[in-house]
């Protein structure tokens, strides 16, 4: 009924006319009875006339007929905005309504209305002059495992659903049923809500949100863009004369584009539950749960309550506009997380990072720490560089927005520590050392590294002494007595692959007439120690590290002022494979063995093992390109076994992947893109003179090659046995031979590929993962991977990656090349095989040509002639020169 005053501005003119004619026909009608009682009156020395008793006033009769019009004006006005109906919701006894008390949300039976006059109203006038002011309402908690009655006002009240909506009956929720049969009922549905939501993956509930608050950002979006369903604007708003109307219209503007209610969030939480049944109850409960552990820390929804339209004392109930919980924008939801991140130092916990935003916040700050800055080409300042999160959560902290400023914050919540004997004092000005890395997952680190050292002795000095026993082998296969090679890049720190052969016969299995006496075998790292289920219940320290890799998600090696790592130096040096002289003697592998038929390439047989191998000799990718190109003549005696090795290993795997070249277009197009991305460095002078060239030298292929097998292998294994197969983001899909668990010890997924690959295969390490399990891995690796990338919020600072970065430079340095000697001097390029694409040769610029290089080969040298070059657009456009 409140609504209806929107038309009072209309017909105000109309109620003034109305007024007039009932005076005046009171005037009128009462002028005999006047006349009859004037000779009555007495009169006085004031000249005042005293009325009897039998004649009324005809104020209160005016007044109640007022009120009644008015009352009639606004119970039809709100047919003039059918839009706002479906937003409304009447109350009354018996309604179920999710409140807030006591910082708290709980889902409650509506008992009773209480009006604000204790008795009730004796007539009408009575009745409209309190019809206005909003009751509160009595309401039975049923929730949070105890039963208690609150008084509320209609703030406090975020949804109301009526027992039908919530698959309940009206005897359900009426007061006359005893109050200790609904709470206990309810309880358990509590108790089965707390149930379900221990039963999603891990941080399950966090992605639903994330997803439901997506969802929500976008709908608002698209309001903005397609047509209304109503005309409302906040122009019209505003011409309302009722401040609380224009409040109501306001509201409803707002809740049009972002609201969800509980029933909402348990969709998202639970979308193929059965949201009809006798469970529904149950799913809502969670849902209140969830959405106020969101409001709590997540900052994506913020409560919306109820608000008061109108009363119906008569029929003892209310009208309001229903709330619910609002998702709010995006930089709001950036400074609410940034401020919740903050509030964090206080426990300086690492372990209470307990949302996504949390974690993205302290990566973005481990980056920020190690010198990154999220570069966007325009601005100088490097303030304005920096993500809006991160630079509010410093804000937070009082904490300068640099890379001690970061330094500091990732301490105070304790993800990093300092070193004590480090520490700055009053006499001393010694700059404090930062370890990347909280004190817990140091300790761990240590007892790893102790308990490897207490285990590889007893092994070595069992094996020296010949001993077979299994057990003490931990069942695994003894590969000590084959030589085995780790082919890497020059200075790397932690190596976890490596190649070798073995004859086919001297397994038992059948050897292949003519197609090859040999197998080749791929060693990567075995981490089983941190990620397998059975070692987190014998080891304190798995837990620990496996979520710190969770959490870091993968190494960072392109950091301006040093390299981020998966987990501690210390557990990485003891985890990765040895080499002679350098350590133990001894490492714990899982190998791929693969049979390949030498004449077609075609993978006759794979398997995976669980082995232990020697030290492997290191070569680098130059002195192993450096051998294979050499005669067996030319090689130096101590390395001509590794020749050997690479000489079998090289033909047998070349056959695979030329096979694997002509079948597979993935393979094919993935070749091509290594290909370019050669050709870009070796005509690029920065290149050759500031990084590491990228190259595909015979070595490099040859390991390239052996990974690629390795990930084929664990695919083609895991799929027939109709295993679930986790996955970063973007590494492809099973079927398309995508990377998996080649490099554990520099990402997260492949560590729990291993694991699934040797619970599956292998029968080791506990059961295997489940598909739930696996979408949640790949879901943290994937956000781990986004968190670390370089890009801006807002659209207007979008990032510029390294390639275009190097664009930009190699195009600077021809536009200099062309300054000096004449823009109309031709260039030497180099077709790429990928449509009229060309690189310049000497700068390693990409650009395209205009006619005559869409039919050369890849590889083709020829001369250009400049026709635009923008440098700041990495833009280049050439055309063949003429001969």
């Amino acid at each position: 009924p409140l609504l209806s005053e929107m038309r009072l501005q209309k017909i105000n003119s109309e109620v003034v006319r109305r007024e007039m004619y009932s005076t005046a026909i009171w005037i009128i009608l009462s002028m005999p009875l006047f006349l009859t009682i004037l000779p009555q009156c007495q009169r006085h020395h004031s000249n005042s006339i005293v009325l009897t008793s039998a004649f009324t006033p005809p104020t209160v009769a005016t007044r109640r007929t007022h009120l009644l019009l008015q009352q009639q004006r606004r119970q039809s006005a709100t047919d003039e905005i059918p839009f706002v109906q479906p937003y409304l919701k009447t109350i009354s006894e018996g309604d179920i309504a999710e409140i807030y008390v006591n910082k708290s949300a709980m889902l409650g039976v509506v008992k009773s209305l209480l009006w604000n006059n204790d008795k009730p109203c004796d007539n009408d006038e009575e009745s409209l002059l309190v019809a206005e002011q909003a009751p509160l309402l009595e309401v039975q908690i049923v929730t949070d495992g105890s039963s208690g009655v609150f008084k509320v006002d209609i703030g406090q009240i975020t949804t109301v659903w009526h027992a039908n909506e919530l698959r309940l009956t009206a005897a359900d929720c009426s007061s006359t049923m005893m109050v200790e049969d609904f709470a206990k009922r309810i309880a358990e549905d509590e108790i089965g809500a707390k149930k379900l939501l221990d039963g999603l993956p891990v941080r399950g509930d966090e992605l639903a949100m994330d997803e439901l608050w997506q969802s929500k950002r976008k709908a608002s979006l698209s309001v903005k863009t397609k047509p209304a369903a109503h005309s409302l604007t906040k122009k019209k708003i505003n011409a309302f004369e009722s401040e609380k109307i224009r409040m109501l219209l306001k509201r409803f503007l707002k809740q049009d584009q972002g609201l969800v209610t509980s029933v909402g969030a348990a969709r998202h939480l639970f979308p193929l539950g059965d949201h009809d049944g006798d469970k529904l109850m149950m799913r809502v409960i969670a849902g209140v749960m969830t959405l106020e552990k969101d409001s709590k820390l997540g900052g994506r929804f913020k409560r919306f309550p109820c608000f008061h339209v109108s009363n119906a004392r008569r029929e003892n109930k209310i009208t309001v506009l229903n709330g619910g919980w609002l998702a709010v924008d995006i930089g709001v939801k950036a400074m609410t997380e940034a401020k919740k991140f903050a509030q964090r130092e206080q426990t300086g916990d690492a372990s209470l990072l307990l949302t996504e935003a949390d974690q993205r916040i302290a990566r973005r700050l481990e980056c920020l720490a190690m010198g990154e800055v999220m570069y966007d080409g325009n601005s100088a300042d490097v303030h304005d560089q920096l993500e809006f999160d991160v630079k509010a959560a410093l804000d937070s902290m009082s904490l300068p927005l640099t890379p001690e400023g970061a330094k500091e914050a990732l301490v105070r919540i304790g993800r990093w520590s300092s070193s004590d004997e480090n520490k700055p004092t009053q006499k001393s000005h010694k700059k404090v050392e930062f370890e990347p890395w909280s004190n817990d997952v140091l300790t761990s680190a240590k007892e790893l590294v102790d308990y490897f050292r207490q285990r590889d002795g007893k092994l070595s000095k069992h094996l020296k002494n010949g001993s077979k026993d299994e057990a003490l082998l931990e069942y695994r296969m003894d590969l000590t007595k084959l030589p085995c090679l780790c082919v890497d890049a020059r200075g790397t720190a932690f190596r976890d692959d490596a190649i070798g052969i073995r004859p086919r016969s001297t397994t038992g299995r059948k050897v292949e007439r003519g197609a090859s006496k040999w197998e080749i075998l791929v060693h990567i790292t075995d981490v089983s120690d941190i990620y397998a289920p059975e070692s987190a219940k014998n080891f304190k320290f798995a837990p620990i590290l496996q979520n710190a890799a969770s959490a870091r998600g993968l190494s960072r090696y392109d950091l301006p002022l040093g390299p981020l790592h998966l987990l501690p130096p210390v557990a990485l040096e003891a985890m990765s494979l040895n080499a002679k002289g350098k350590g133990g003697e001894l490492n714990r592998c899982v190998t791929v063995w693969a049979y390949i038929d030498e004449r077609t390439g075609n993978l006759l047989d794979c398997g995976l093992e669980r082995t232990i191998i020697s030290a492997p000799t290191q070569l680098t990718f130059d002195s192993a390109t450096k051998l294979l190109d050499s005669d067996q003549s030319e090689i130096p005696g101590q390395y001509r076994n590794e020749k050997a090795i690479l000489d079998v290993f090289e033909r047998v795997v070349s056959s695979w992947n030329g096979r694997r070249l002509d079948s597979s277009d993935i393979a094919r197009k993935r070749d091509d893109r290594l290909t370019v991305r050669e050709l870009i460095d070796s005509e690029s002078l920065s290149s050759s003179s500031s990084a590491q060239k990228f190259e595909r030298k015979r070595g490099n292929m040859v390991v390239d090659s052996a990974l690629n097998l390795y990930a084929y292998s664990i695919n083609k294994l895991l799929r027939d046995a109709k295993a679930q197969i986790p996955r970063a983001p973007g590494s492809g899909a099973a079927n398309k031979g995508g990377r998996v668990a080649t490099a554990p010890l520099r990402r997260y997924i492949d560590g729990v590929a291993q694991r699934q690959a040797l619970a599956v295969l292998c029968k080791y390490g506990g059961r295997p993962m489940s598909k739930e399990e696996c979408i949640e891995a790949s879901n943290a690796a994937g956000m781990a991977m986004n968190s670390l990338q370089k890009w801006k919020a807002s659209k207007e600072n979008s990032k510029v990656g390294k390639d275009v970065a190097r664009q930009r430079e190699a195009l600077r340095s021809l536009a200099g090349h062309l300054a000096s000697v004449g823009k109309q001097t031709p260039i030497q390029v180099v077709t790429t095989g990928r449509g009229n694409e060309i690189i310049v040769r000497g700068v390693g610029a990409i650009g395209k040509c205009l006619g005559g290089a869409d039919n050369l080969p890849k590889g083709a040298n020829m001369s250009a002639i400049v026709k635009s070059l923008q440098p700041e657009k990495g833009l280049l456009i050439v055309r063949k020169a003429l001969s």
